[in-house]
């Protein structure tokens, strides 16, 4: 299976996540229609247009290029599980965390969870500061 394959897959495994493919320049445009039922379920009605119109297309071909190694592997790290997620299942966010060893926090929460539950993002960055520093 190629990692294109893998990657369409890990999207397609939640019902509401849209199907997902490349344009004919190989970009990936999540589509606007799908913004308020599967990336942003709970953004308000001008937060789902920003976020629809500031999007970046993933390339196809960034997938099977090499990233170098992960920085997750040399200093601490939290995770975020955001159980209502309809891109990334839960599921798939656990075995990331679980192979990164971090500290992680479930919320149910969409995607976007710096637009739709802040707090619970800055909770958790001063949950690392807190950790890191000792205070």
């Amino acid at each position: 299976m190629s990692l294109r394959q893998i990657f369409l897959g890990l999207v397609s495994q939640i019902s509401q996540a849209p199907k997902l493919s490349p344009d004919n320049n190989g970009l990936i445009w999540l589509p606007e229609n799908t913004f308020p039922t599967a990336f942003a379920q709970h953004a308000s009605a001008d937060d789902l247009a920003i976020l629809a119109a500031v999007q970046r297309p993933l390339s196809i071909n960034c997938i099977p290029v090499p990233a170098g190694p992960p920085l997750w592997k040399d200093i601490p790290t939290w995770f975020l599980i955001v159980e209502q997620d309809r891109i990334i299942a839960p599921q798939t966010q656990r075995f990331m965390a679980e192979r990164m060893k971090a500290k992680t926090k479930a919320h149910s929460v969409d995607h976007t969870p710096t637009v739709t539950a802040s707090a619970v993002v800055v909770d958790i960055v001063h949950d690392a500061i807190r950790s890191v520093t000792g205070n």
